[in-house]
């Protein structure tokens, strides 16, 4: 369980330690959670390795709203790894939201990929949809014009918030080509 009062360089070497040996989603769970809670809230990421891997992907529309679709992350042999992303990052940020906590219509400012740790973020497209974010999903945001997405944190018991990863990839490209609308 995090302890604030733990020093802070015991809790950076257990998360060094764990880094190495472990998946980087069930670590930084544990530095922060607990191991016990980030081992059950990190395991639908990652009971599926060697199966097909998907997350969701935010993407903006030529009829001027941001949509949500799953896609498949492609593998790739990497030597003798196999990797689903080998990208260089930007930034790289561990955060949260209040219970409660709102935004209204906004879209990415930055190419990023978001896991999900804790609660459930509730996010709402310009087409009226809401898709729940549950803990161990991930999501490419890419909807960089357009109207945008609101989310809400949805976080009722435990620590009162929705926990998160986020490592910027890339700025978002203002020349990115608008896919089509999704057909109903």
């Amino acid at each position: 369980m995090f302890d604030p009062i733990k020093p802070a360089t015991t809790r950076m070497t257990r998360l060094r330690r764990c880094l190495v040996a472990a998946g980087m989603t069930a670590c930084l769970g544990g530095a922060l959670l607990g191991h016990t809670a980030a081992h059950a809230q990190a395991s639908s990421l990652l009971e599926n390795f060697g199966n097909i891997m998907t997350m969701n992907h935010l993407y903006s529309a030529s009829d001027g709203q941001s949509h949500i679709e799953e896609m498949a992350v492609p593998e790739k042999l990497n030597g003798k790894l196999t990797t689903y992303f080998d990208e260089p990052v930007q930034k790289f940020t561990i955060g949260y939201w209040k219970d409660g906590d709102f935004r209204d219509f906004h879209y990415a400012g930055h190419k990023n990929l978001l896991i999900y740790l804790q609660g459930k973020l509730l996010v709402s497209t310009g087409d009226g949809v809401e898709h729940q974010l549950m803990p161990g999903t991930a999501t490419l945001a890419e909807d960089w014009t357009g109207r945008g997405h609101t989310f809400r944190c949805v976080a009722p018991t435990g620590k009162r918030v929705c926990l998160f990863l986020q490592v910027t990839i890339a700025d978002l490209d203002q020349a990115m080509p608008l896919r089509a609308p999704p057909t109903k």
